[in-house]
C-alpha cells in the first residue's frame, strides 16, 4: 500500500512538472518564415553597429518590401532570398548568415585575389624568416630596404615580436609594410604596429556600441601611444589590396594620417564594423553580425568607406605565375629611386 502510494506521488508530479515545462522553460518561438524574418530584423535593430552610419539605405521601407514578400509567400527560399539581398546591401564581411548547410556572405574569396607569398618570399627576399607565430614574415631586399608582412591581427600576446622583427632593419632606410591580404584581427595588435611609427599619443577613432533602439549608444575613444621614446625613423611604403580588411583598415588609415607612409596597391573597401557575436534564429539559423562600429580619423572615415591609394597598382595571377609581383616591383622602385 505504501508502494502504491510512493509511485501514484511520483506520477502526479511528473504529470504536473510535464504540464508546467512551458512556464519555466518557456514554448519554442514560432519558426514559421514571417516569424524567422521578423527575428531577423529584430536583432539587426537591436545589436548590429552599422545602422548608425549606413544611412545611404532606406531601411524601413526596406524591411516592409522584403516583409511583404515573405507574408506573399511564405516560404524558406522567400525568406533566403530577403536575407540575401539585405546582407549584399549592408556589404559588412563581418555579417554571415549560416542557413542549414549554406551560408551568405560579402567576404572576400582570398584565393581569387592575385596575392602569392611564396613568390615574395622566394624571388624578393634574403634572410627570410617568420616569427614564432606565423604572423609576421621579414627580410631584407637589396640590402637596402627592409620587408615585413604582417598576415594577421588576430591572436594576442604576440604584438612584441613587432619590436623584435623592426629592429632588424635598424639601418635600413626604406620600409615596405606588407598588410595584403591581412583580414584583420584584434584591433590592440594594430594599434601596436602604428605605435612603433608615432611620437606622441594621438587620438584616431571611436567605438560606437549600440545597446538597443531607444537608447543612446555607448562611445569609446580609441588612443595609441607610442611604443618608444623615439619613433622608428624609415621612408615607409606600405601595400594594400582587396583582402585588406577590417582591423587591418583601421592600421591603414592610421598610418595614412599619422604618418608619412606612401600607400601602394588596390583601395580597400573599409570594414570597420566589428566583434562579430552570434544570434540565434528561431529556425535555427545563425547570423553573425558586428556589434562595434569604429569610426575612424575625427569621423571621416565609416563603414563602407573606399581607403584611398597614393599609388594604384594591380597585380596579375599571369604576371605572378612568372615570379613578378608588381605592386612590390613599384614600392621597391620608389623607395630606390635617387
Amino acid at each position: 500500500m505504501i508502494k502504491h502510494a510512493k509511485l501514484t506521488l511520483s506520477t502526479v508530479m511528473m504529470t504536473v512538472i510535464l504540464a508546467s515545462c512551458s512556464l519555466v522553460i518557456g514554448d519554442d518561438p514560432p519558426d514559421d518564415p514571417l516569424s524567422v524574418y521578423d527575428s531577423f530584423w529584430s536583432v539587426l535593430n537591436r545589436d548590429y553597429a552599422g545602422f548608425y552610419t549606413k544611412t545611404t539605405e532606406d531601411w524601413e521601407a526596406l524591411r516592409m518590401l522584403h516583409r511583404q514578400s515573405v507574408v506573399d509567400s511564405p516560404r524558406e527560399e522567400t525568406v533566403l532570398a530577403a536575407f540575401t539581398d539585405i546582407i549584399t546591401r549592408l556589404n559588412d564581411g563581418h555579417m554571415i548568415l549560416f542557413a542549414g548547410n549554406g551560408k551568405i556572405s560579402v567576404i572576400p574569396e582570398y584565393a581569387s585575389i592575385p596575392f602569392d607569398f611564396t613568390v615574395i618570399r622566394d624571388r624578393y627576399l634574403a634572410d627570410g624568416r617568420s616569427d614564432g607565430y606565423g604572423n609576421i614574415y621579414s627580410g631584407f631586399i637589396d640590402d637596402e630596404i627592409g620587408y615585413m608582412w604582417v598576415s594577421t591581427f588576430s591572436g594576442s600576446g604576440w604584438t612584441g615580436n613587432f619590436s623584435t622583427e623592426l629592429d632588424r632593419f635598424a639601418s635600413c632606410d626604406g620600409l615596405i609594410l606588407d598588410l595584403r591580404n591581412n583580414g584583420g584581427g584584434n584591433g590592440a595588435n594594430g594599434e601596436a604596429l602604428i605605435a612603433q611609427f608615432i611620437d606622441e599619443p594621438i587620438l584616431y577613432g571611436r567605438d560606437i556600441l549600440p545597446v538597443g533602439p531607444d537608447v543612446p549608444p555607448v562611445e569609446r575613444e580609441l588612443w595609441i601611444h607610442p611604443a618608444r621614446a623615439v619613433p622608428r625613423q624609415h621612408e615607409i611604403v606600405i601595400l594594400i589590396n582587396e583582402g585588406s580588411s577590417s582591423t587591418t583598415d583601421m592600421v591603414i588609415a592610421g598610418f595614412q594620417e599619422f604618418t608619412d607612409a606612401f600607400t601602394i596597391g588596390v583601395p580597400s573597401r573599409a570594414e570597420l564594423v566589428g566583434n562579430n557575436v552570434p544570434r540565434e534564429l528561431p529556425n535555427g539559423w545563425v547570423l553573425r553580425l558586428g556589434t562595434v562600429n569604429n569610426l575612424m580619423i575625427r569621423d571621416t572615415i565609416v563603414d563602407g568607406d573606399m581607403l584611398p591609394v597614393d599609388s594604384e597598382i594591380h597585380n596579375s595571377s599571369g604576371r605572378l605565375a612568372l615570379g613578378t609581383d608588381d605592386q612590390l616591383d613599384a614600392a621597391i622602385g620608389r623607395l630606390l629611386a635617387p
